[in-house]
């Protein structure tokens, strides 16, 4: 799990905001700790991953491309931060 956060007190997942969870082959969305519940497909180990903030929405992109735009507003720009487990 991998994204941005606005602190971490702890490893744990629960403190990042907005991440990307890779396991089992498919991917999924985790906002202040909680999956979205949408499984948005299968990932190969070559690809990428990110987390961004623009114009004050947190977006989602695999590969370059734009899987979700977050409804949740960012409470401010945080640093990128992972949680393995």
């Amino acid at each position: 799990m991998a994204g941005l956060s606005k602190g971490d007190l702890t490893p744990s997942y629960g403190e990042i905001d907005f991440a990307v969870y890779c396991a089992g082959g498919t991917f999924l969305v985790y906002e202040n700790g909680a999956s979205d519940g949408v499984n948005y497909g299968s990932y190969y180990s070559s690809d990428t991953f990110r987390v961004e903030v623009v114009s004050g929405a947190v977006r989602y992109l695999k590969n370059g491309a734009l899987f979700y735009t977050s409804t949740v507003a960012p409470t401010r720009g945080g640093p990128a931060s992972c949680s393995r487990h």
